[in-house]
């Protein structure tokens, strides 16, 4: 995943792994990190997909929040302050 030279496949590799998951979540459990490095994408649009899914994988008690060792302090961070927004947008609405 990390190596494919286009943002688009990218993109696609990190949904695809969200919705897989979804189904298998303890064959993919090995993959979390490599969900998590997508937040350090260059690609904005691989960025914006990576928050996306893993903020359904969160919320869905699917997958356990918690650092990735690549990750910094403050990505984690600002990780945790969406899912709170995200949270509280669905429990007002």
């Amino acid at each position: 995943m990390e190596s494919a030279p286009s943002e688009t496949v990218r993109s696609n590799c990190t949904i695809a792994l969200g919705d897989l998951a979804v189904r298998f979540p303890n064959l993919l459990e090995p993959w979390t990190e490599n969900m998590y490095a997508r937040l350090r994408d260059p690609s904005v649009s691989v960025r914006k997909n990576a928050v996306l899914v893993l903020s359904h994988l969160i919320l869905n008690d699917m997958m356990k929040v918690r650092e990735p060792a690549n990750l910094s302090h403050r990505s984690f961070s600002a990780i945790l302050m969406i899912q709170d927004l995200i949270l509280g947008i669905c429990l007002s609405g």
